[in-house]
């Protein structure tokens, strides 16, 4: 129902740029676990554990750059509140 209220350019840059912010993010932060995971025999999960707690003070980090370079770095698309909505997706 909220849909046949939106403007199709705000629908669009919610469904393409910020779902697209998001996925990236999400990808960075649960990469480094999945990796440490597969990679490691069970006997050495101490090295899994400092992956993982590695993986938050630098997903942080990446996740701050990535909202800095979508807003300024990326074209912004004319859509009113953009830079809260990416604040937000971060």
């Amino acid at each position: 129902v909220v849909v046949h209220y939106v403007d199709p350019t705000v629908l669009g840059v919610a469904n393409v740029r910020l779902a697209l912010l998001y996925s990236t993010a999400t990808f960075i932060a649960r990469e480094p676990f999945r990796r440490a995971c597969v990679d490691r025999a069970a006997k050495e999960w101490s090295t899994v554990v400092n992956v993982v707690w590695l993986a938050v003070p630098l997903g942080v980090v990446l996740v701050c750059g990535l909202g800095a370079a979508w807003l300024w770095l990326l074209a912004r698309p004319d859509v009113a509140h953009y830079e809260v909505g990416v604040a937000l997706t971060c």
